[in-house]
């Protein structure tokens, strides 16, 4: 078999999607994987360049794993309710980054949700959105080497940003992004209500702020370097126990993670009072501070 040129990695939730996206894909004439790692066993048998990881601990710690098991030459960061809508979308990748070999770029995905271009909003916003980071790729192909070389992820997210501190690091050592004509989406026949970043944005948006922001007479400015170096994760224990802090992440049986990713949580989590307090609950029983 032929050296595999990218991995297409994501944590997931959504087994009934998983084929979907890997159709999107698979036309290509570019060797390729697709891996998603989480608590959900799909009931299907998977195609045989269609990966699945299985553990229990956060997301954010997830795409560590997916990273460090990645064997393409790119990573590419998805998730597991995008679709591809380019066709033979790997092909075109490979054409636009033969164009930028030569430059410091990151080469970020055309994405849309609900039909609006959100391309030129992938940014980190401060100040009640009245400023804002550099523009930040969706879903850019990564060399491996790259991830090493930046640092990999902070152990401290969640589930959110964990991509954006990562590619922020680039960004302040001279990359620029450029956006390629592949588009994805997000479409509502993919979605449901389990948005794991309605729980915990706000938790790690206050780490992004610590770590790329200072204040002056209670505005917030961008700092010109990350003010923390990065706080790697754990080698011995990355499968099998969610770093603090873990959110709801920190019970590792296979039946209490089934169910916090099951429909039936999040309809009865959909209400940012009664997630509150369901949180608090867990709390009382967690140590997760």
């Amino acid at each position: 078999m032929s050296e595999i040129k990218y991995s297409l990695v994501s944590p997931a939730i959504r087994t009934e999607n998983w084929l979907k996206i890997y159709e999107s894909v698979k036309s290509n004439n570019t060797n390729f994987e697709i891996i998603f790692a989480g608590p959900r066993k799909p009931n299907f048998k998977l195609p045989q360049n269609l990966k699945y990881i299985e553990t229990n601990v956060k997301p954010a710690q997830c795409w560590e794993i997916l990273y460090e098991n990645a064997q393409g030459k790119y990573i590419m960061n998805i998730g597991d309710d995008l679709i591809f809508r380019t066709k033979n979308p790997l092909d075109k990748l490979d054409e636009e980054l033969e164009i930028y070999k030569n430059e410091k770029i990151l080469l970020g995905l055309t994405y849309k949700f609900r039909g609006i271009d959100q391309t030129k909003q992938q940014t980190f916003k401060i100040n009640n959105n009245e400023n804002e980071s550099a523009l930040l790729p969706m879903s850019p192909p990564l060399k491996k080497e790259l991830w090493y070389r930046y640092g990999r992820f902070d152990s401290r997210f969640i589930c959110t940003f964990m991509e954006a501190d990562f590619f922020l690091r680039m960004i302040n050592d001279g990359y620029r992004v450029v956006n390629s004509i592949v588009l994805v989406t997000e479409d509502k026949i993919l979605e449901d209500n389990r948005k794991m970043s309605r729980d915990y944005m706000r938790i790690d948006r206050k780490l992004m702020l610590k770590l790329w922001t200072y204040k002056v007479n209670q505005k917030e400015y961008f700092s010109k370097k990350r003010n923390e170096p990065v706080k790697n994760f754990e080698e011995k224990t990355i499968l099998t126990k969610s770093e603090k802090p873990a959110g709801r992440w920190s019970n590792n049986s296979k039946l209490y993670n089934f169910f916090i990713t099951s429909k039936t949580f999040y309809n009865i989590n959909i209400y940012f009072y009664l997630r509150n307090f369901l949180y608090k609950i867990k709390q009382s029983f967690y140590d997760n501070k």
